[in-house]
This record gives C-alpha cells, sequence and structure tokens, in this order.
C-alpha cells in the first residue's frame, strides 16, 4: 500500500514549513515544500516582476562572496591604493574580472530569463505599449549588488538592469578620485595626485569594456593600464569604501534613477489598475542588507498605497529565497513568503511547479 502525510517541518534556527509526502512500496518517496508551490502560483498571477539580487547568487555559479575574500580585497577596494600601487591594484581586479568572465552563470539565470520571455504570461502591463525608454517599458527589473556582471549575459535584463555597487567589467578613468562633491580631497597625498596630472572633459566618458580578448591581452603586456585622454591609471566602475569618484558615482546615479523611475510607474500601476507586483529575493543576507531592504521598503510602500486605496484589487508579494536568512520580520502584516534555499536549487522547483499550474507537465529545466 501507499500512504499520504502531511505535517511541519522545524529546523533549528529556521521557522517551521508545513510539508505533504507520499510513499509505500514501489512508489517513489515525494516531498513538496507548500512555500515552493505558493510561490509558484504567486508568479503566475505576476503584472510586474522585480528581481532583486545579492552576494548569495552570484555563489550559486560558484564565486566567492564578500565573507570569503582574500585579506588583500579590503585594500584594493579602496581607490586610494590605485596612487600607492597602481599596476598591483590594477592587476588584483583584472582577475576578478577574468574569473566573473569565465565563470558561466548558474541554471538560475536561464530560468528568469524564460519567466520574463515566455513562462509567466501575465508579465504584461500597460507600460509595455507606451512611447517611453526601453528601461519604462518592460514589466520586470533587475536590481542588484552584484558586480559579476551576469546578468549582462541576457538580453533581457540588459535595458532593465540596475547595478548599485557597478560592475567590475568596466573600466573608468581614475581622475576623480581625488576629489568629493566637486571638491579636493585634503592632504598631501591627493594634492600630489591632482596637480600630477591634466584631466578632460573626455576622461569623464571614457570607458573601457573587458572582454575575453582585450583582457587576455592586458595580461600578457603586465603593464599599468592608463586613459588614453589623460594618461591617469583607470580603475573599475565599481563602488568602493571611502569612494568619492564622480566619475563612477554619476553612472550609479543615473542608473539608480533609471531604476525609480520604473518602481513609481509600476507602483502607480499596481494601486490605481489592480495589477500585481511580485517581488523576487535571491540570495540577500544579512551582513550587506542593502538589496534586502530595498526589497523591503518596495513591499512596505507599495503595499500600505494599496491599503491607503482600499478601492483597489492590487497586491504586492514578496518572495525571499536565502538558505539562511529567508525569515520577514516586519512590524505589520505584509504578504510574504520565505523559502530557506538556495537561490538556483529554489528557482528550479518553482519552475517545475509552474510547468505543472500551465499545464506543461512535459516541460524541461
Amino acid at each position: 500500500g501507499s500512504c499520504l502525510a502531511c505535517f511541519h517541518f522545524t529546523k533549528q534556527g529556521m521557522p517551521s514549513r508545513l510539508i505533504a509526502a507520499v510513499g509505500g512500496e514501489g512508489v517513489e518517496i515525494l516531498s513538496l515544500d507548500f512555500d515552493i508551490i505558493h510561490a509558484a502560483k504567486v508568479l503566475t498571477e505576476a503584472n510586474y516582476l522585480l528581481i532583486t539580487a545579492g552576494a548569495g547568487f552570484s555563489a550559486d555559479s560558484g564565486l566567492i562572496t564578500y565573507e570569503d575574500m582574500p585579506v588583500e580585497y579590503r585594500d584594493f577596494c579602496d581607490p586610494s591604493s590605485l596612487i600607492d600601487e597602481p599596476v598591483k591594484f590594477q592587476q588584483f581586479w583584472i582577475e576578478f574580472s577574468r574569473t566573473y568572465l569565465y565563470t558561466t552563470p548558474h541554471r538560475g539565470y536561464n530560468i528568469l530569463d524564460e519567466w520574463c520571455k515566455r513562462t509567466i504570461s501575465s508579465l504584461r502591463s500597460n507600460i509595455e505599449n507606451l512611447d517611453c525608454p526601453a528601461y519604462l517599458s518592460r514589466p520586470w527589473y533587475v536590481y542588484t549588488s552584484n558586480v559579476d556582471g551576469h546578468f549582462r549575459s541576457f538580453a533581457s535584463f540588459q535595458s532593465s538592469l540596475c547595478e548599485i555597487h557597478g560592475v567590475s567589467s568596466e573600466l573608468k578613468c581614475a581622475c576623480g578620485i581625488g576629489y568629493s562633491d566637486g571638491k579636493p580631497r585634503l592632504g598631501s597625498r591627493w594634492m600630489k595626485w591632482n596637480e600630477s596630472f591634466s584631466s578632460m572633459k573626455s576622461c569623464k566618458e571614457e570607458v573601457l569594456r573587458l572582454n575575453s580578448d582585450v583582457l587576455e591581452e592586458i595580461v600578457r603586456a603586465k603593464k599599468e593600464i592608463v586613459c588614453h585622454h589623460c594618461n591617469r591609471p583607470m580603475r573599475p566602475n565599481v563602488l568602493m569604501f571611502h569612494d568619492s569618484d564622480e566619475n563612477v558615482l554619476r553612472h550609479l546615479m543615473n542608473e539608480r534613477e533609471k531604476y525609480q523611475a520604473w518602481e513609481g510607474r509600476v507602483e502607480d500601476d499596481v494601486v490605481n489598475n489592480n495589477r500585481k507586483l511580485v517581488i523576487l529575493e535571491l540570495g540577500c543576507g544579512v551582513n550587506v542588507p542593502a538589496v534586502r531592504k530595498e526589497s523591503e521598503e518596495v513591499l512596505v510602500d507599495c503595499t500600505d498605497r494599496i491599503r491607503g486605496a482600499q478601492t483597489t484589487r492590487g497586491s504586492a508579494s514578496l518572495i525571499r529565497i536565502n538558505p539562511k536568512n529567508a525569515e520577514v520580520t516586519l512590524e505589520r502584516d505584509y504578504h510574504s513568503i520565505s523559502i530557506h534555499s538556495k537561490a538556483a536549487i529554489a528557482l528550479t522547483q518553482i519552475n517545475r511547479w509552474l510547468a505543472v499550474l500551465n499545464g506543461n507537465n512535459s516541460r524541461k529545466d
């Protein structure tokens, strides 16, 4: 015979989960996590999808996170080290760029790409047909702190991507590191740096994009990489510790403003036109919580507006996927689903249930 059982599964330090299991002689044991099924159900109804991704999402591809960075990372994650050791500084970041470039993004990226292009048919919105820039016309957006550039590998995300810490596969002229809020930074070291070179307006727009050919040429040459306008060393387009470089900050602010414009229009549509927004948070930990906080802020702001409108049937939901810190602890009751798992594994499981809910059981993932 066979049997069916439902039970609460509790693991130390984590909230209880409701699990269903079926088994018996000649029957393969099958267990179901209802949070996975619930997430799939919510996603099938989404009109908008905000994907927020942290270091844990990159880690699923085998990349190291901040906690496991080499000792010299903190030194070379300060732009001032470019003054003292420009070649070592650049070699350190070039090696990171090579690692990111030659690491294949895990299957979770492909799943998200498929969801946006085909799987989640409800990802259609009024703003798609408006005469507006591409970043405003997509019903999905990616907001990430990762600098590996892996989301850029997928056409679905290239025009709807906010990389809040920049990307390591771009180099920019470092002429701006000696200034803060438009004023020269204090100290003899910065004074010497600012006086040693004559910056040009074109330096601010200088970008060297690192593909495999460019990277290998740099590695073979073993020379300092300089801006061809002012001959200053170049730096990665990444926000670092104590960073006041306008060349980097201006780019990040521009990307942030695009994202905020999209989020604002989506929020209006959810509240005014009974739309459904799903925030899918992937691998965002508590040590560097910027992306985690953004997920919660969007959930709270959108939900509070819906409650204030009273007449709307719009909704906002947060799906938080994290092997250690998936719980959502907010003062009020907001719709959230916690999945204690690595992102790549959870996305694969959700994808299977999306196939079932869409009536396509034979779908391969």
